[in-house]
């Protein structure tokens, strides 16, 4: 089945492996819990910093590997103008 969900504009989507989030020191839910808070904290870097940050700054203690993918939507103010095709004649 297939599933779609409109993002707004300006939306960022995080994609990661467990190794940002898990601690051997801490819950799976502590994780979480901190790479919420600075995800949000950093929102609104451009999102090469807001990936650099995540991976510099994140919560496990870099006993595991990790890989993040990021994509944001563009804002309304920079997303290119919608040109309808020219009509063929």
């Amino acid at each position: 089945q297939e599933t779609a969900h409109p993002l707004p504009p300006g939306s960022t989507v995080v994609l990661y492996t467990d190794g940002l989030i898990e601690d051997p020191a801490g819950s799976v839910d502590e994780g979480l819990a901190a790479l919420a808070e600075l995800a949000t904290t950093h929102a609104d870097l451009p999102l090469q910093d807001f990936v650099n940050t995540l991976a510099d700054h994140h919560p496990s203690d870099g006993h595991d590997d990790m890989a993040i993918l990021a994509l944001r939507t563009p804002a309304p103010d920079t997303a290119p103008p919608h040109e309808d095709p020219a009509p063929e004649s």
